[in-house]
């Protein structure tokens, strides 16, 4: 991370990352443009995992420290944007309903990954045993 000391000539925080991480045994991976943080998770089944570990009290907090930095982080599922956490997040009805905000849910994205799904479980079924 990169901040000037001097709050007269201060920078925007950015990050610079290109890490990978698990969960339960999978990988995910984690990637910045400077100032957003992509957190991309293979599946809905790793992504979901991931939820239940969390919460939407983890999101509230990682929102709150995102935004303070001005950071954004993105969450996707096979290559889809769910989720938008912190300073560029725009949370609609969805988010209010799911219990998400101030994280923005995209839905566009979850019917996308939901697409993805069904087409890799018929990838699967198809493929000789």
């Amino acid at each position: 991370m990169n901040r000037s000391s001097d709050p007269d000539t201060a920078t925007p925080l950015t990050v610079e990352t290109d890490i990978d991480v698990s969960v339960a045994g999978r990988p995910v991976d984690v990637d910045s443009t400077g100032d957003r943080l992509l957190v991309a998770f293979p599946t809905l089944e790793t992504a979901r995992i991931a939820a239940r570990a969390g919460g939407p009290s983890r999101i509230r907090a990682a929102a709150d420290t995102l935004a303070t930095a001005d950071l954004t982080a993105e969450i996707r599922v096979r290559d889809r944007t769910v989720l938008v956490v912190g300073a560029a997040a725009r949370p609609g009805f969805l988010s209010r309903q799911l219990d998400l905000t101030p994280a923005e849910f995209r839905l566009g994205g979850a019917l996308g990954v939901l697409g993805r799904e069904l087409g890799a479980l018929v990838d699967a079924v198809r493929e000789p045993w």
